[in-house]
């Protein structure tokens, strides 16, 4: 009985000491393994600091968190009100402290992952028995940041003011659409002017940008403006009421919360057509008008140049007729020769008609091009004015492109009228170019012995090499000129 009796207490105090080392171990256990779970999202966000592992920062980046004072801020205020509160005990104050430390040398990524693990870990202390986040805490992490994030083009300045819908209306109903048309005509001519150059990208802009508007406007117009003004008022009060409804938004009928969406979408796109409508589209037009002035102005000062290079062709080619005439009247001695002359001087008289006409086209290009100077200067502020300076500006690459086309047609006259002059001599032509070649290889072959010539010898050899040269380089040209004149 006694044995049985001290191994009755000996095993009631054996389990007194077990409940004891179960009281003592489980608090810490629970708190290691915390502190684990709180260093896990660190760890993670280390290894890739933009997938987080808590599922309540998903309204959070990790640009909006390193950029603000949110992060730092919420640090150091969950420990503190913790603390104050008299919460926490020791132990749980040094893990708070070793995941404080852990924080402060952490990376940008690092401070986000463990700031989600410490909120969890104090909010799992401050749980239920079943050890379930507070739905204080867990509602504080899945609402904390709930607003669009603004864009980088939006932060840098001040934002637009919300346009008034029926003022928008109002200039869309006195917007001058027959001046936006003209803008549309114009820019058609222009965009077949510069496309040769390849400088056409801003017209096309353009006609871009008048479409939209012109697309606005009508959009605008077929607007109710008593239904606009009644929405209005409906934003107005929806945005009054905003705040306060805020914690009621949930509860709705998602039949009525995507009634409101819809609402909300078609409000902002009238607002964005608004805005186009009132602060952006003549601005961008004028700055699109300004480069299309500066590149039609290049393109007319390349024709103009171009038309100089044929004007002077066909007083060349005129000249060149007037030296085969007098050749010809001075060995003349035969009726055939007679002829030939009769021919050369109608020749001479066609090309010095197509040097005229070419040194007027000229003179219209040019004049044409001081227009387009001149409209430079003129202001480009509305939509009226854009629309009268691009049309001029049109109307003057009409008439450089008309007196390019038909200076061109002149060249190409007077090329073959020069070919007449040189379809006698086309045999002759051909022997010496053979005779040339036949020179071109002496000269070569002569330039083997040059260390066995005398200094008067070299000067001779010189002398035709030269003399070899400027002959090919005549006979290239007689050639380039008879058969483009067959073009």
């Amino acid at each position: 009985m006694k044995d049985s009796g001290r191994s009755a207490l000996l095993n009631t105090l054996l389990l007194q000491l077990l409940l004891l080392l179960l009281l003592l171990v489980v608090p810490n256990a629970i708190i290691t393994a915390a502190a684990a779970a709180a260093a896990a999202p660190a760890a993670a966000a280390a290894a890739d600091p933009v997938t987080l592992t808590d599922i309540s920062l998903q309204d959070f980046s990790a640009t909006t968190w390193g950029e603000s004072n949110l992060g730092e801020g919420h640090q150091t205020l969950t420990l503190g009100s913790a603390r104050q509160d008299g919460y926490l005990s020791s132990t749980e104050e040094q893990a708070a402290a070793e995941l404080q430390r852990t924080i402060q040398t952490s990376s940008l990524g690092s401070d986000i992952g463990v700031a989600a693990g410490r909120r969890v870990l104090l909010d799992g202390m401050r749980a239920d028995e079943r050890g379930l986040p507070s739905r204080e805490g867990a509602s504080m992490l899945l609402h904390h940041h709930t607003g669009p994030l603004l864009s980088e083009d939006a932060a840098s300045g001040p934002p637009l003011p919300v346009p008034d819908l029926l003022q928008a209306k109002a200039i869309a109903k006195q917007y001058d659409l027959d001046a936006l048309h003209q803008i549309l005509d114009a820019a058609e001519i222009l965009a077949d002017f510069l496309r040769p150059a390849g400088m056409e990208r801003d017209v096309l802009l353009l006609t871009q940008q008048a479409n939209m508007i012109e697309s606005n406007v009508n959009y605008m117009l077929g607007l109710d403006p008593v239904v606009l003004q009644q929405q209005q008022e409906q934003q107005q009060q929806q945005q009054q009421q905003e705040e306060e409804e805020e914690e009621e938004e949930e509860e709705k009928d998602p039949k009525l919360q995507l009634q409101q969406r819809q609402q909300q979408q078609q409000q902002q796109e009238r607002e964005e057509v608004a805005r186009q409508l009132m602060y952006d589209s003549t601005l961008q037009l004028s700055q699109l008008t300004r480069a299309i002035q500066a590149s039609a102005c290049h393109v007319a000062g390349q024709r103009s140049i171009e038309m100089m290079r044929f004007e002077s062709f066909l007083n060349g080619a005129y000249e060149a007729a007037l030296a085969v005439m007098e050749e010809q009247q001075a060995s003349s001695s035969s009726s055939s020769s007679s002829i030939n002359t009769k021919a050369t001087e109608n020749v001479q008289q066609e090309l010095l008609r197509f040097s005229a006409a070419a040194a007027r086209e000229t003179v219209d290009v040019q004049q044409a091009r001081s227009e387009m100077q001149q409209l430079k200067k003129k202001p480009v502020n509305t939509i009226t004015e854009i629309a009268a300076v691009l049309k001029a500006s049109a109307a003057a690459a009409e008439q450089v492109h008309a007196a390019a086309e038909r200076a061109v047609e002149f060249v190409r006259e007077g090329m073959e009228q020069l070919g007449f002059l040189t379809k006698d001599v086309v045999v002759m032509l051909e022997d010496m170019q053979q005779q040339a070649e036949k020179l071109r290889q002496f000269e070569a072959a002569a330039q083997g012995q040059r260390p066995h010539m005398t200094p008067e010898e070299l000067q001779q050899l010189e002398q035709a090499k030269t003399a070899i040269d400027a002959a090919l380089e005549e006979l290239e040209a007689i050639e380039y000129i008879r058969t483009w004149g067959k073009k």
